[in-house]
């Protein structure tokens, strides 16, 4: 397994592509390392502020995703 730990800071409105799918994924980083996630990964974290806070991605060997929790 391998995971990643990065931050998502996007607004109510900066999220509404993601949500309703009209952008499908999101670039975070963890460090210098790049990772695009699909915005309905996130849809579970959205509130009246947006999406943000601290994350943990938890892929499998391959690209699966296993989990996405927020930390904080």
């Amino acid at each position: 397994m391998r995971t990643f730990i990065f931050n998502v800071n996007l607004s109510y409105q900066e999220f509404m592509p993601y949500y309703q799918g009209k952008v499908n994924n999101i670039e975070v980083r963890d460090g210098k390392q790049v990772i695009w996630i699909n915005g309905r990964h996130f849809r579970p974290f959205l509130s009246l502020n947006g999406v943000n806070g601290l994350f943990k991605l938890t892929l499998n060997q391959g690209v699966d995703i296993i989990a996405l929790n927020k930390l904080e």
